[in-house]
C-alpha cells in the first residue's frame, strides 16, 4: 500500500518516524481588496483599476493544493538528541509525501503540498533547517540557491543553511503571482515556504497553475515574446567603490525610494572580489563573459535571453518584476500598454490563503506560481523561511 493510498498516510514506524495524516483540502475565499490596484504610490504594481477587466472580488482557496496535519508520536521531542531525530524522521516522511506528490502517477497528482502544525517541533529558522537537510537528502534532491534577484538587504540571512529569511520591508506591496527564479536559465524544480510568524491581517500566499495564468495573461503579449525570440534582460550593478559613477543612472531608471534597481555587484552577491561575483551569476546559469562581465566602468553586467515560457510551453510570467530591465530578444521595446494589462489580468487565475505559523508548502515551481498579498505591519512581523531544491 503506497503512503498516499493509506488515509493514515503510513509513514509511521521504527524507520521513517512521526505521522503526517492525509487531511480535507482548504475551503473558502479570501476577499480580494482591489483598492490597491489603483496603484501603490511610489511602487505603482498596477495601473488605474478597470471594471471591464472583471477582476475578482473574493480568491478561492487552491483546490489543488494537498494538505497533510503533523502528529507527533508518543514521546518527548524537547531534549535536543531527541528532537534532532525527530526532525530528521519529519523530513524523511515529507520527502516521501512531496515525492509520491510529484511523481505524476496515475494513483497519484498533486504539485503544491502543505503540511501543518509542524511548529509542534519547528520552532527556529535552525529547526527548519534541520528538517529541511533531512528533505534534501533523503530524496537524493539537490541542493538549489535563491541567485538572480536574492536582495541581501531585504532578505536577511539567519535561517540557518541553505534556508532564506523572509520578513519583507514592502508589507502594502502585492507581490504577484511567479514562478521563483523565472528570470534564471536555471530556476528550481522546487520552493517551499515554512510559516515561523503570521500577520494579523493580510499577507495571504497567492498560488496560481501556469496553466492558468497562460490562460487569463495576454495573448499578444505571449505571441510577441514567441514572434520575437523570446526576452532580453539586461542590467548593470556599479561598483561601490568607484565614487565616479551614478548607481541611479547606469541602467536609465527613476530613483526609487528603495534601493533594489540600484545595487552595486558586492551588495548583490556578497563577493567582495570580480572573480567571486562572476561565479555567483555562473552558478544561476548565465555563461561567463558572454552574459555576464565587467565593463570599463567596473560595473558588473548581466546580459541573457530567456524564452518567457516553462518547459511545458505555460507562459512565466516574469515580466511581473523585471520588465524595468526588459526588452524582446530583438531589442524592440514591450508596449507598457500590454505590461499594465498583463499586471491586472494575471490575478483572474489566483487563488490564496492564509498560511499560519507551522504551515510548510512546498510547490512544483515549474507549474506552480506564488505570491504575497499587502498585509498589516499592526502586530508580530510576518516571517517565512523560503527553500529551494531541484
Amino acid at each position: 500500500m503506497s503512503i498516499l493510498s493509506n488515509p493514515q498516510c503510513n509513514v509511521s514506524n521504527a524507520t521513517t518516524g512521526p505521522l503526517f495524516i492525509h487531511a480535507d483540502k482548504l475551503t473558502g475565499s479570501i476577499p480580494f481588496d482591489r483598492t490597491w490596484m489603483g496603484g501603490l504610490g511610489r511602487y505603482r504594481s498596477f495601473p488605474a483599476y478597470d471594471e471591464s477587466r472583471q477582476i475578482p472580488t473574493h480568491l478561492h482557496v487552491p483546490d489543488f493544493l494537498e494538505v497533510f496535519e503533523y502528529s507527533p508520536p508518543p514521546c518527548d521531542s524537547s531534549a535536543d538528541d531527541e528532537k534532532l531525530e525527530t526532525l530528521t524522521k519529519m523530513g524523511l516522511a515529507a520527502q516521501q509525501i512531496i515525492d509520491a506528490c510529484f511523481s505524476g502517477s496515475e494513483e497519484y497528482t498533486a504539485d503544491a503540498v502543505l503540511f501543518r502544525n509542524m511548529n509542534q517541533v519547528i520552532e527556529t529558522g535552525e529547526d527548519f533547517s534541520g528538517f529541511w537537510e533531512s528533505c534534501v537528502e533523503a530524496g537524493n534532491w539537490e541542493w538549489a540557491e535563491h541567485y538572480l534577484f536574492t536582495i541581501p538587504d531585504y532578505r536577511p540571512k539567519g535561517g540557518g543553511k541553505h534556508v532564506d529569511v523572509i520578513n519583507t520591508k514592502l508589507p502594502d506591496f502585492a507581490l504577484p503571482c511567479h514562478n521563483e527564479m523565472a528570470d534564471a536559465p536555471n530556476l528550481p524544480k522546487k520552493t517551499g515556504l515554512y510559516c515561523l510568524q503570521d500577520s494579523k491581517q493580510g499577507g495571504e500566499t497567492v498560488l496560481c497553475k501556469n496553466s492558468e495564468t497562460s490562460k487569463y495573461s495576454v495573448p499578444l503579449l505571449q505571441k510577441m515574446v514567441k514572434e520575437r525570440g523570446g526576452l532580453q534582460q539586461r542590467r548593470k550593478f556599479h561598483d561601490e567603490n568607484n565614487t565616479n559613477v551614478d548607481p541611479r543612472k547606469i541602467n536609465g531608471l527613476p530613483k526609487l525610494q528603495i534601493d533594489i534597481t540600484h545595487q552595486s555587484w558586492q551588495n548583490k552577491t556578497g563577493a567582495e572580489t570580480r572573480e567571486d561575483a562572476i561565479r555567483f551569476f555562473v552558478g544561476a546559469g548565465l555563461k561567463e563573459d558572454d552574459e555576464v562581465f565587467f565593463d570599463e566602468d567596473g560595473s558588473l553586467v548581466i546580459d541573457y535571453t530567456i524564452s518567457g515560457f516553462t518547459e511545458n510551453g505555460d507562459w512565466s510570467n516574469n515580466l511581473q518584476h523585471t520588465s524595468l530591465f526588459t526588452t524582446f530578444a530583438d531589442g524592440t521595446k514591450i508596449p507598457e500598454k500590454l505590461l499594465h494589462q498583463n499586471r491586472r489580468d494575471v490575478w483572474k487565475g489566483a487563488t490564496a490563503f492564509k498560511m499560519r505559523p507551522g504551515d510548510f508548502m512546498l510547490v512544483n515551481n515549474r507549474k506552480i506560481q506564488h505570491g504575497r498579498l499587502p498585509y498589516s505591519l499592526d502586530g508580530p512581523v510576518r516571517t517565512m523561511h523560503a527553500v529551494y531544491a531541484n
